[in-house]
């Protein structure tokens, strides 16, 4: 009975991925557009004028925690926990192609579009293209799918991990 629930769980998963992919996808294209350049521009002005040595702090913290180093530690602690503890190898699989596909996924998208970060003044300093933010939405995958093996892992009666 778990393993149809993961199966019916993948596929609304992978539907509502289809679904945000298409949006993503209507948002890229508008990339180069003067809406998007000038809502593009009054955000970034926005958040450059709460310039802070407090907000650079945690902005860097933020940005540490995107970097695919902090992921990949994040990964190898919690698949193993997945993998030893709870003896869940499909999820730590899962959990493992999330985690590598999002990454080539991004590194795809930023070839495609091929968008410069903005020239100025940066609260933090980054190398490469801006569009899509690999430190923003690969984490966010992998939290995503972390959230779907921790409730695969939970019991049905609602007993909780373990």
């Amino acid at each position: 009975m778990a393993g149809k629930r993961l199966y019916r769980d993948l596929f609304w998963g992978l539907a509502a991925a289809c679904v945000f992919l298409a949006g993503f996808i209507v948002l890229s294209q508008s990339i180069s557009s003067g809406w998007l350049k000038s809502l593009d521009d009054s955000v970034g002005e926005a958040v450059r004028s709460w310039r802070s040595d407090g907000f650079t702090q945690i902005a860097m913290v933020f940005n540490t925690l995107g970097k695919s180093t902090t992921e990949i530690i994040l990964f190898l602690v919690v698949g193993a926990i997945l993998y030893f503890k709870f003896k869940r190898r499909w999820e730590t699989l899962m959990l493992f192609l999330a985690v590598l596909g999002t990454w080539g996924l991004n590194t795809m998208l930023k070839g495609m579009f091929e968008r410069e970060r903005p020239a100025g003044f940066m609260l933090v300093e980054e190398g490469g293209f801006s569009f899509p933010s690999g430190t923003r939405w690969s984490p966010a995958c992998s939290t995503a799918w972390l959230d779907i093996c921790c409730g695969s892992i939970c019991d049905a009666d609602g007993a909780g991990l373990g």
